[in-house]
């Protein structure tokens, strides 16, 4: 796509990548765990004493607990190392668009499924994710990441957000962000132009 031959060859233009700056993606992790086809497996995870916590953040950190899944961790970060290099192979800036956890409901969950609702809940405010989050922004860092939109600030309805209201408390994925923004001030070409 970033070469567009067939563009090229009908309008005998430059390559599509010529005229642009950035190569966007939406570095997000755990959005399986939710789908509709895992609930017999998540739903088990629940019954446990911590609401399901250890067996989740195993799942995201190591995988090995979903059947056909390598881990929510392990496939981004994959996934990460290849849009690096597809970025530095055609010379733009690699951006987020949009990222982070993705431990949500999805569309055609059984309203019945609450209890993983709430494990999610729960993780969104767990240390764990906090650490998750730290070595996450590293790595996009380490990997020639520049601006990582994180989706998003604050967000009662959902697990997404930073914060679940304004005056909250830090959770520790907030105070995660928080820390490596204070740590990491601009390191990217035309960083705060």
């Amino acid at each position: 796509i970033l070469e567009c031959p067939l563009f090229v060859a009908q309008n005998g233009g430059v390559a599509c990548h010529e005229n642009m700056w950035g190569f966007a993606t939406g570095p997000y992790f755990g959005y399986y765990v939710a789908m509709p086809q895992n609930s017999n497996v998540t739903l088990n995870w629940t019954l446990d004493a911590d609401g399901g916590l250890n067996q989740l953040f195993t799942e995201v950190t190591d995988g090995g607990l979903i059947p056909d899944e390598i881990g929510a961790l392990p496939d981004l970060y994959w996934n990460m190392q290849r849009n690096s290099t597809t970025a530095s192979d055609y010379g733009l800036q690699w951006v987020a668009y949009e990222g982070g956890q993705h431990l949500f409901p999805t569309p055609d969950m059984d309203p019945l499924d609450e209890r993983i609702i709430e494990m999610f809940r729960q993780a969104n405010r767990d240390p764990r994710m906090g650490e998750i989050y730290t070595d996450l922004l590293n790595r996009w860092r380490n990997l020639g990441g520049s601006l990582f939109m994180n989706f998003h600030a604050i967000d009662l309805q959902t697990t997404f957000g930073l914060k679940e209201y304004q005056t909250q408390q830090p959770l520790p994925k907030f105070q995660a962000v928080m820390d490596f923004i204070d740590n990491n001030p601009c390191w990217w070409t035309g960083c705060g132009q």
